[in-house]
Parts: C-alpha cells; structure tokens; sequence
C-alpha cells in the first residue's frame, strides 16, 4: 500500500487539480499553481533549480529575522487568550516573499498602518471570502 502512496505522490502524470483551481486560474493564470500535464511539468522543471537547499540557505538571514518580528508580536499575546492568526501569518507571508525574492523589505509586520498594506490585505480576505463561498456552492 505505501508503495502505492509513493508511485502516486511521485508522479508527473498524476496531477489533476481540483475543481476549486479553477477558481484560482482566473486570478493566477495558467502556471505552476493551477496548470496540470506538460505544462505542469515544465513550469516545475524550471523552477525546482530555484528550491534547492544550497538557494534556500542564501535566505536564512531573511528567513530569520522576519519569523523573529513574528514571534515578538505573538509573544504579546496573552497567555489562553483567543487569537486569530490569519493575518499575522499574512503579514509575515508577505514580508518574507518581498525581501526574499524581490529583496524589498516592505516591513509589512512592522507598519500595518501602511494605506497600502490596508488595500492588499482587504484584497485577500476579499479573495479568500469569495473563495470559501465558491467552494460552499460547489457542495451544494
């Protein structure tokens, strides 16, 4: 059986999307994310030099020091109390990504009175929002 598990999680042939990619695809476009067949396997085979370890070494510093902004704010959080870590994690999400690939500190989890960071935060719930109620129609 485990044998079974490895020859489909291992497979280049075996990736068909669920139909909540869709979804995705009208926002994303067609790559890595939402594609499935050859062109699945050639955005992957592009990218997969991008992820080895020696490459994600390089960001450790970033890596770092954006999860130690992260852990100071949830470090403020009094102990049991309810804590929604959406955004948080959002935050530090998108302050990694920016210093790590476009190597901009946008200091997202710092200033989030940024009128900017407002926009593109209110654009994701929007997203996710929309999302959670595609997927809830889809059951119906």
């Amino acid at each position: 059986m485990i044998r079974s598990f490895q020859k489909l999680l291992l497979s280049t042939e075996e990736i068909q999307k669920g139909s909540s990619y869709k979804f995705l695809e009208d926002w994303l476009g067609l790559g890595l994310l939402t594609s499935t067949g050859t062109k699945w396997f050639s955005h992957r085979k592009m990218l997969t030099p991008c992820f080895h370890f020696s490459i994600l070494e390089t960001f450790m510093d970033t890596f770092n020091k954006k999860c130690e902004i992260f852990l100071n704010k949830l470090k403020k959080i009094p102990p049991g109390s309810e804590y929604n870590i959406y955004e948080p994690i959002s935050l530090l999400s998108l302050d990694t990504i920016c210093d790590a690939v476009m190597g901009i500190d946008m200091k997202t989890q710092e200033e989030t009175n940024n009128p900017l960071l407002s926009k593109y935060t209110s654009a994701i719930y929007l997203y996710v929002n929309l999302y959670t109620l595609y997927n809830y129609y889809l059951l119906l």
